[in-house]
């Protein structure tokens, strides 16, 4: 009987650490596709701008205010971007472009998404 005591103990402490482990799991992919959106909606902001500038430069309309509140909305977004790539990294253990948020490998000195000079780059650990 000292056995399955014990055995129902040891599987309840397994089961304890398993549940930690999936809550946070659970965290991170919820972190990182919060970051997947963010940047997907920076990505239509800067798309929003384009077609913004397009036709103001083409058909020679004044778009100034809309083109000013696209910029604010795009740092605003850029920072959003900037928190959760932070915290993402800081969860995984690695370095990602403060200006974009794109993962680094070791050494690179240049982001391959936006070609923004890094600082020393560091590597994953």
């Amino acid at each position: 009987m000292a056995n399955w005591e014990k055995f129902r103990e040891n599987m309840g402490r397994t089961a304890n650490k398993a549940a930690v482990k999936a809550g946070e799991l659970s965290d991170s992919v919820k972190l990182r596709y919060k970051l997947h959106r963010a940047k997907g909606e920076l990505t239509e902001l800067y798309e929003k701008l384009g077609r913004i500038t397009y036709n103001q430069l083409h058909y020679s309309h004044d778009h100034a205010a809309e083109v000013s509140e696209l910029i604010a909305r795009i740092t605003r977004q850029q920072e959003k971007v900037r928190r959760l790539s932070a915290a993402a990294a800081k969860e995984e253990n690695a370095v990602y472009c403060a200006n974009c948020g794109t993962r680094l490998e070791e050494n690179m000195y240049f982001c391959p998404g936006c070609g923004q000079k890094q600082e020393a780059a560091k590597s994953e650990e």
